[in-house]
């Protein structure tokens, strides 16, 4: 299946679906981030969402594929990213949450995928001193907003 892509070859702009998780422990205290290890920042775990692929189909998709977990997602939010380098990008990313009901084994693992990346079970308490990106994704797992937008220069 193909991506949700596009780019305008007159402004060379690229625009790309995604959908991501939050997903909190069953007490909500903490919630899993995705890290990888080339990066210097934490994600919310997902992917890319498939032509005809309904968003959340896609997430229960891409969370099955990435932990083997089967999840019940409700919306949570959107996140806009706007990135203004000289190839321009444009993500509109749907974002879903689900509670994760059995016991925490491990608060950092690999996930089926290998070890280019860690999930990590992070505080919600300590969601403001992790580097996150987009760093307004935190305010929808936190409950505060619905849509957020990040612009990078």
């Amino acid at each position: 299946m193909k991506d949700v892509k596009f780019k305008d070859e007159d402004t060379k702009i690229e625009f790309l679906l995604r959908t991501s998780a939050i997903i909190y422990d069953k007490t909500k205290t903490k919630v899993l981030l995705f890290h990888p290890l080339e990066r210097k920042v934490y994600m919310l775990p997902g992917g890319k969402v498939g032509q005809f692929e309904e968003s959340k189909d896609a997430i229960k998709r891409e969370i099955f594929e990435e932990l083997g977990w089967n999840l019940e997602f409700e919306f949570a939010g959107i996140s806009e990213e706007f990135l203004d380098f000289e190839d321009k990008t444009h993500f509109i990313n749907i974002v879903y949450k689900a509670t994760y009901n059995e016991e925490i084994k491990e608060n950092s693992f690999y996930g089926k995928e290998g070890e280019l990346a860690t999930f990590n079970w992070i505080e919600l308490n300590d969601l403001n001193s992790i580097p996150i990106h987009p760093k307004e994704i935190k305010d929808i797992a936190l409950n505060k907003v619905n849509h957020v937008v990040n612009v990078v220069k």
